[in-house]
């Protein structure tokens, strides 16, 4: 037979209730912090506020900055009148289109053979979280830094930046295993010449790849 449970129901109603006891310690809490909240929930209230505005304010400017990037890429020919428009994009700040406008000012620095300002502006470029222009922007800086013989420089820069998406990952590893070539260390350029072979079988370059390995 199950043992019987003796309730002794004077106790029981003598006992308080855990919610009633929860709200008023709640209650006494604010009570005797009222002051304090009275102060920082407007401050708290002015914050929420204020980064709402700064929200709505980058994003607004950031949207005016890609439509003047997209306007000077398209229409502007004079590439004087062209820099000035990208520098201006370029200083905007708290915008992503400065980051863009950086990349495609350093395709002019570098066109008019000024690898300082080229190297400037990609090092902004490279920030860019689109894989397409971040990858483009390490590629031509890898370029800069081996015309200039900072081989070892250039392999540095890659490795610092190899989380890509395909087709990106394997182009910049192909242009690592070039460098590596120039460094007359074979055996790892072979080794990377062997990954993409395994792991990026469609690569555009593949044939380029297979050649390497004979």
């Amino acid at each position: 037979m199950p043992r019987k449970i003796k309730v002794n129901k004077k106790q029981v109603l003598k006992q308080p209730d855990e919610f009633i006891s929860f709200g008023s310690k709640v209650f006494q809490f604010l009570k005797t912090y009222q002051k304090q909240f009275l102060i920082i929930l407007p401050i708290i209230a002015i914050l929420i506020i204020s980064i709402s505005l700064f929200n709505y304010y980058t994003k607004h400017n950031d949207e005016l900055a890609f439509s003047m990037l997209t306007k000077t890429l398209e229409t502007e020919k004079d590439i004087n009148k062209k820099k000035a428009a990208l520098i201006n994009i370029k200083n905007k700040k708290f915008t992503d289109a400065s980051k863009y406008a950086s990349f495609y000012l350093a395709q002019i620095y570098y066109s008019q053979n000024d690898k300082t300002g080229a190297k400037k502006e990609l090092e902004n470029a490279m920030s860019i979280k689109n894989d397409y222009y971040k990858s483009s922007a390490i590629n031509l800086y890898a370029d800069i830094l081996v015309s200039e013989n900072k081989l070892n420089e250039a392999i540095s820069i890659i490795d610092k930046n190899s989380v890509f998406s395909s087709p990106f990952k394997e182009e910049l590893l192909f242009k690592k295993a070039q460098i590596l070539e120039q460094l007359n260390k074979k055996d790892e350029a072979v080794k990377i010449y062997e990954q993409i072979n395994k792991d990026y079988p469609d690569f555009y370059l593949i044939k380029l790849v297979q050649a390497k390995l004979k």
